[in-house]
């Protein structure tokens, strides 16, 4: 804190000044001590009702509430994906155009999913219910607790590699065994074969005749599975 005296100073040229004041005024440290505030009662803030614990038929009828509540919405859900359908047959059905640089990944997966469908870079609405449908159910896993995970605790009380534990290193990595993920893993090996043999299929018809007679000749006298 600074001092509210007020001083004057003589210049340094003047006779006999040896900046004693100067100096004093330069090193000066001000004393700042912590005073605690004042202390007030705990009583005040503490409420003195005790809260009882809730019973097992209180805790019951809250879960029925809730169950109550969650039925109530999955119907409200289903009232307006019904006026959603009607609204779109009475328009004379919804199509959006998409774009093959920006939703490149989109067309691929209608032409895989649905190859009768003529312009892939449409999708209308029957593909995109088709899309939610096929997101419901490869829906993501929600862990539970089965009959055999409590049969084995009270076989074993000390068990203590629940949730993957017990488990080698590299088995509990997100994409093995989370229940976040929404699409499985791709079998790499089945998936190559697979497109190999759809792209054989592909090129077959435009195989002149005496390749395709030489090629089924070779299927019939073939060792090995194609």
């Amino acid at each position: 804190m600074a001092r509210k005296e007020k001083t004057s100073f003589p210049l340094p040229d003047d006779i006999g000044h040896d900046f004693e004041r100067q100096n004093d005024i330069l090193t000066f440290r001000p004393r700042i001590n912590f005073v605690q505030p004042e202390q007030q009662p705990l009583d005040e803030f503490v409420d003195h009702e005790i809260e009882l614990p809730d019973t097992i038929d209180t805790l019951r009828q809250q879960t029925e509430d809730l169950v109550e509540g969650y039925a109530a919405v999955v119907k409200l859900a289903e009232q307006a994906q019904r006026r959603i359908d009607d609204r779109v047959a009475n328009s004379g059905n919804f199509s959006a155009k998409l774009d093959p640089k920006v939703d490149a990944a989109v067309i691929a997966a209608i032409k895989r999913c649905h190859p009768e469908h003529e312009d892939s870079t449409t999708l209308t609405f029957g593909v995109y219910k088709d899309c939610l449908t096929r997101l419901r159910q490869n829906r993501p896993r929600v862990p539970q607790v089965t009959a055999e995970d409590i049969k084995a605790a009270k076989e074993d009380p000390l068990r203590t590699d629940f949730g993957g534990y017990g488990n080698q290193h590299g088995e509990n990595r997100p994409e093995i065994s989370s229940a976040a993920g929404a699409v499985s893993p791709l079998d790499l090996s089945a998936f190559q074969a697979a497109g190999v043999l759809a792209l054989f299929l592909l090129l077959f018809p435009m195989i002149k005749k005496e390749d395709k007679l030489e090629v089924a000749q070779h299927l019939a006298s073939a060792g090995h599975a194609v």
